[in-house]
């Protein structure tokens, strides 16, 4: 079995967003229901800078979208 060039990228971009522990600790923590930066920084003990790292990968894989009021 091949996989085609786009999709080995893809699987790529996609797993290695999930190996990351700040990342699953921000997915664990949106299921509980909408949050902003700060609110994350403050329960997860990071950096807002840090979260807001890891934010736009998981925004760029869209396992999150910002909702802005």
């Amino acid at each position: 079995m091949i996989l085609k060039k786009g999709l080995s990228k893809a699987c790529y971009l996609f797993f290695s967003t999930l190996s990351n522990p700040t990342r699953l600790a921000i997915l664990e923590l949106l299921r509980e229901g909408p949050k902003n930066v700060t609110q994350m920084a403050e329960v997860l003990n990071q950096d807002q800078s840090m979260i807001s790292h890891n934010l736009k990968s998981l925004i760029r894989c869209s396992f999150v979208f910002v909702e802005r009021k």
